[in-house]
């Protein structure tokens, strides 16, 4: 079996720094995702047509004769949410067969995921599922424990910049892009408003009255300004006002109380990377993420975090320095291709041993 030959069960943007690193690459979510799911409806499937499917599913990846497949716990979470007619555990018994026998025919299995308390990881019909990879590269550390339990291998694999906030940006159109003035905020933060999050920026946006602020999603938001003139779902509207906000705020990358959180989110990463300042809640992986000092751009009360923004918003300098820092680390360490580089070189240091 040649040892380069992988199946991406993952994003798209794998699949080019796979093939420049000499592999031979199977890249099976536009086959995968028309077998399970029917557009973007919940899957409407009985437990004997979603087991064909994976059988036919499978026979491809066998036909291939890949020595690595690697998929993301991502996929199975958004596959066990649309889920109508089937029990979950049921599903998960199938899947477990199915990297069962990818496992027997010596094919390596690996997961990517990311595994802070309260993530989609621990869930209890995936978690059965995730144990039954060879190999596990986590964008943190925490659970190594549980992983060294199930005979599993844990590599650091840390999240990188999205491949749409590094899309060439010099031919989109006008239409397309902001007004400097519309993307100009003092303080900023767009995503998922989850309950703690309503709670944490209900509190700031109230300390911050006199600021020009947008705190929320399309579909709930805090924010000083009467008319909102920028598309959420637009990643250059989203990439132009990272880079010309003043501070964008950071807070729940796995949306638990703070400084129980490992894992560092990936906003972190894509802010950085469009020449943006930004505040995160303190992830116990900051103390080496970007050889500064965590406590000069973490907080870890609400309080903290509106000290810091009245802070950084009176010393222009002080910011644009870490903001100029946090740009050329995530262009040296953190854009995909050098990611999937140092995934690579991790698992096939685990798997020559092995073999």
């Amino acid at each position: 079996m040649d040892n380069k030959r992988i199946v991406l069960m993952c994003r798209d943007e794998f699949v080019e720094p796979f093939k420049q690193n000499g592999f031979e690459v199977f890249w099976t979510y536009p086959l995968v995702y028309p077998l399970f799911y029917e557009g973007n409806d919940r899957m409407q499937l009985k437990e004997k047509e979603f087991e064909e499917r994976l059988d036919s599913y499978k026979n491809k990846i066998l036909q291939f004769k890949p020595f690595y497949f690697l998929a993301d716990q991502v996929f199975f979470h958004f596959l066990f949410n649309r889920l109508v007619y089937i029990k979950k555990d049921k599903i998960s018994k199938l899947w477990i067969d199915f990297v069962d026998e990818l496992n027997r025919m010596g094919i390596i299995t690996i997961i990517i995921c990311q595994d802070d308390p309260g993530a989609i990881l621990v869930r209890r019909d995936v978690a059965p599922l995730t144990h039954r990879f060879q190999i596990v590269a986590a964008h943190s550390m925490q659970m190594g424990a549980r992983y060294s339990k199930h005979g599993q291998k844990l590599i650091y694999s840390p999240t990188y910049i999205d491949a749409g906030f590094t899309d060439d940006y010099s031919g989109v159109s006008f239409e397309k892009k902001l007004d400097a003035s519309i993307a100009k905020f003092d303080v900023f933060f767009v995503g998922v408003m989850t309950w703690k999050r309503k709670a944490f920026f209900g509190l700031l946006s109230r300390k911050i009255k006199d600021l020009d602020y947008f705190f929320g999603s399309k579909d709930f938001f805090y924010t000083s300004r009467s008319k909102i003139d920028f598309d959420l779902n637009n990643k250059y509207h989203v990439r132009e006002i990272y880079a010309k906000s003043s501070i964008n705020i950071v807070y729940g990358a796995s949306d638990v109380a703070f400084i129980k959180g490992w894992g560092i989110s990936n906003r972190i990463y894509n802010i950085a990377y469009c020449g943006g300042f930004f505040l995160c809640d303190y992830r116990k992986h900051m103390d080496n993420s970007f050889n500064i000092d965590p406590s000069l751009f973490s907080f870890k009360t609400v309080g903290q975090c509106h000290n810091k923004i009245r802070f950084y918003l009176e010393n222009i300098r002080k910011r644009e320095e870490l903001a100029d820092k946090f740009h050329k680390h995530v262009i040296e360490h953190c854009t995909v291709d050098k990611v999937v580089k140092k995934l690579i070189d991790n698992i096939e240091g685990i798997t020559q041993k092995k073999h």
